[in-house]
């Protein structure tokens, strides 16, 4: 669990001493949580950081209803009170962490999940699964909301992820752990055709390095090189046929 929100630090950490006393299920506060096994608790662990496309200290605004205690990096309700946490990238967290691969990701993040996505979309990190709630569906910055759904969700799909499931404003994605020739040469030219140049020659110089000797690869490096105005790249590349 990652989340810098001091009412949610402070309540995971009430949830724990709840736990370790054995308190009531009449609590109101942590009622529903008495037949929770300590050890369940115990295996969870919290980080008291955010995610999002830089290491940073940001900003994080307060919700427009006082109950409510999700905050937003990029004031998705436009409101003033404010305070400041410290941000990761997910691949900065991960290596923190010493973690290689994340079968589960959940953004439930406030508008903060188009950058993340992007992020570690380009890092190219190992994230079999992703839970997304698009929060904009609820508080939409402007009337291009549903155009940055639509960005992230094609970028998403360029990489090789595939929609399994949609609640309301929540999408659940998943993508093969490892994809084929034919697949990694799909999202590729899924990046391309998405207008994300810079992600589709990255995967194809990485299809290229994992498929020596294979025309494919470099045929296709050599278009995107060409349609990005990289003639002399593009030549290059062909070099590599002979």
């Amino acid at each position: 669990i990652m989340d810098p929100t001091p009412r949610a630090v402070a309540h995971f950490r009430g949830l724990g001493r709840f736990l370790d006393q054995g308190g009531p299920d009449s609590d109101p506060t942590f009622g529903k949580y008495a037949a929770v096994p300590r050890d369940a608790y115990r295996r969870l662990r919290y980080h008291d950081f955010g995610l999002f496309s830089r290491t940073a200290v940001l900003d994080f605004y307060e919700p427009r209803v006082p109950e409510h205690v999700s905050h937003s990096v990029v004031n998705l309700q436009g409101t003033d009170g404010r305070f400041q946490a410290r941000c990761l990238t997910l691949r900065e967290a991960m290596n923190s962490l010493g973690h290689a691969r994340i079968d589960l990701l959940k953004l439930d993040i406030e508008g903060a999940e188009y950058y993340v996505v992007e992020s570690f979309l380009h890092d190219d990190l190992d994230v079999g699964m992703v839970c997304i709630e698009f929060d904009e569906g609820y508080n939409p910055l402007d009337a291009h909301y549903q155009e940055r759904m639509l960005d992230c969700l094609s970028l998403l799909r360029a990489h090789g992820y595939r929609a399994v499931g949609l609640d309301d404003w929540n999408l659940t994605l998943v993508r093969p752990r490892t994809p084929g020739f034919a697949g990694r040469c799909r999202t590729a030219l899924g990046e391309l055709n998405a207008g994300r140049t810079d992600l589709a020659l990255k995967s194809l110089r990485l299809l290229v390095r994992d498929n020596p000797g294979r025309p494919g690869p470099l045929y296709a490096l050599a278009l995107a090189l060409a349609l990005a105005g990289q003639t002399a790249e593009s030549l290059r590349a062909l070099d590599g046929l002979d």
